[in-house]
């Protein structure tokens, strides 16, 4: 592939949305899925995953690749005014919120021993490159080794901000424990379905009978320690595809379809599976014959555009 570009409805040339020198050059198909507003994009040589993903976000225009590395050092901690921060040594850590959906892994922790009572003024916060939008601030209880959001900072310039939240309040808000976990970069896949405000990323490049599966309403967010999921890989064959029928999500392999169905039931995976240490895996539906595809596909959205279609250009 030379080029990955979009053709507008009732426009008379393409749009170059990622160029050649950015595109594997053995990338000849590609897979998308659409999650509001933003197209999640997977290139391949038909058979194997050959770069990490982009993201297509409809209402800016922008291409990005998913995810961006975390926040550098510098940040600096000290006492303020008097406040709500419960007295002892508190680990405060920052992450980066991108526009393709992505957040970080979380800058190396700074250490403040808090006083009683006590406020903390936050310095040379990292900002990043031009994807990055939000910073969230995350900060652990007194001598404690959870994290939890404190606030996010709504841009990506200023570089400043004060805690002043107690620890009562602060474990009621949203952990972050997992984004440690949070794979950067992507792997090269092969495909990938939107099922249950997830994405299922299916088939990496260095092991194709794996899915991972994002956190719920962070689709490019995945955990390297318990996101993936083996599909039946005693019997040597790759998965290729997704798709779901009504609540169910369905895994094609190249001779077989395995399926599961998110049961609400609290798991970190979500889709009734069983964390990977297990080792257990699906449920085997059927055995179905290879089908090939093309070249092109086409897809129609209300987000953005009134309807395109997108092609790589061998």
């Amino acid at each position: 592939g030379t080029e990955f570009a979009v053709f507008l409805e009732g426009a008379g040339a393409r749009t170059t949305l990622i160029n050649a020198a950015t595109l594997n050059q053995n990338s000849i198909r590609f897979r998308y899925a659409i999650y509001g507003n933003l197209v999640f994009l997977v290139f391949s040589n038909s058979n194997t995953g050959q770069s990490a993903p982009y993201v297509w976000n409809l209402t800016t225009g922008n291409v990005d690749a998913a995810t961006v590395a975390a926040p550098g050092a510098g940040m600096a901690a000290a006492s303020g005014v008097a406040g709500n921060v419960n007295s002892g040594v508190h680990q405060i850590i920052v992450i980066f919120v991108v526009r393709t959906g992505y957040e970080s892994r979380p800058s190396a922790a700074v250490a403040y021993t808090a006083p009683a009572k006590d406020t903390i003024n936050l310095t040379g916060i990292p900002t990043g490159g031009a994807a990055v939008t939000d910073r969230i601030i995350g900060m652990t209880g007194a001598d404690d080794l959870r994290y939890f959001e404190v606030g996010r900072i709504g841009n990506n310039t200023a570089t400043t901000y004060t805690i002043d939240i107690s620890d009562e309040q602060l474990i009621n808000q949203r952990s972050l424990d997992g984004h440690a976990n949070f794979m950067h970069p992507l792997l090269n896949f092969l495909n990938l379905v939107e099922y249950n405000n997830r994405i299922v990323w299916i088939a990496p490049s260095n092991e194709a009978s794996l899915i991972y599966i994002s956190e719920a309403g962070l689709p490019l967010c995945i955990r390297e320690d318990t996101g993936y999921i083996p599909i039946g890989r005693e019997d040597g064959d790759r998965c290729t595809a997704g798709f779901t029928i009504r609540r169910a999500l369905y895994i094609t392999k190249t001779r077989s379809i395995w399926a599961t169905q998110d049961t609400g039931g609290g798991r970190r995976l979500g889709p009734n599976l069983t964390p990977s240490a297990s080792g257990q895996e699906h449920h085997r539906l059927t055995a179905f014959p290879r089908h090939r595809t093309g070249m092109r596909h086409s897809f129609s959205t209300s987000r953005g555009c009134c309807g395109l279609s997108a092609a790589i250009r061998c």
